[in-house]
């Protein structure tokens, strides 16, 4: 099994907490409410109940809509959910990441975040990845 979220850019592996933790895991099976988490950072989501952590790595990753026989697919490993869970560094960074703004990138005193509906609307108008919590944008190429 492989994680789903490989990329030359980002090569899969333990993080530095567990560096013997290797193990791949389904994403379906990563359901734990995120929902205070994303509070924390003055996010709301489409829906006012739970938001499962599986949701969040599959949005920060760019997957915004999949079919449940796709979704069961998906696979993830500690980096991965690392790196596009909890533990994200872009929750740090208070400028502006949407594609079309352009100029100087200022850092916000009270930045507002881009939240899930955002972040779907940016991805169907513009290509690009914005994950909530705001952060780098990743061009995708569309086939």
């Amino acid at each position: 099994m492989s994680c789903s979220f490989n990329t030359d850019e980002s090569l899969c592996g333990a993080v530095h907490l567990a560096p013997d933790n290797k193990a791949i895991v389904p994403v379906k099976s990563l359901n734990e409410d995120v929902s205070t988490y994303l509070k924390s950072l003055k996010l709301t989501t489409k829906n006012t109940g739970v938001f499962r952590e599986w949701e969040l790595i599959c949005n920060r990753g760019g997957i915004f809509s999949c079919d449940d026989e796709e979704s069961q697919k998906l696979t993830v490993c500690p980096k991965h959910r690392n790196e596009l869970g909890r533990s994200w560094q872009g929750a740090r960074s208070l400028t502006c990441k949407h594609p079309n703004h352009i100029g100087k990138r200022r850092s916000a005193a009270n930045p507002r975040r881009v939240n899930q509906v955002m972040s779907e609307e940016i991805y169907h108008h513009h290509n690009a990845v914005v994950p909530i919590g705001s952060g780098k944008f990743i061009t995708i190429i569309m086939t």
